[in-house]
């Protein structure tokens, strides 16, 4: 979906979905501070890790290093690409929420702890 057709979601949807970075601007625009944002995260180099291993045609980490890097040398490791790219994605996240009142950083280490589950 493109445009503004990308973010039309009915009241009380939830979207987990890790391509939002890309949409900051505007889920921005869009939503504004009416929103309840929530920044699902992870230990960082758990995270590369396996971006790094996902090296398909397509796949965030070959376009992030050939795409938006540019010129990096080839005996760059894949392992510092992904963990650049996790840092850059988190930064860039960071930055969005920093004025936004409804907003909360979930961490999935602690995803047990986090929710309350009713009869457990």
């Amino acid at each position: 979906m493109l445009g503004d057709a990308r973010l039309a979601y009915q009241d009380k949807h939830i979207e987990a979905d890790n391509r939002l970075s890309w949409y900051l601007g505007k889920l921005g625009r869009h939503f504004g501070n009416n929103a309840i944002y929530v920044h699902l995260k992870r230990d960082i180099t758990a995270t590369a890790i396996s971006y790094s291993k996902r090296l398909f045609p397509g796949g965030i980490i070959p376009a992030y290093r050939s795409g938006i890097l540019l010129f990096l040398p080839d005996k760059t490791p894949m392992i510092s690409v992904a963990q650049d790219y996790c840092d850059t994605v988190n930064s860039n996240i960071e930055l969005f929420l920093k004025d936004k009142d409804n907003k909360m950083e979930f961490r999935l280490e602690n995803a047990r702890q986090g929710f309350f589950i009713s009869g457990k």
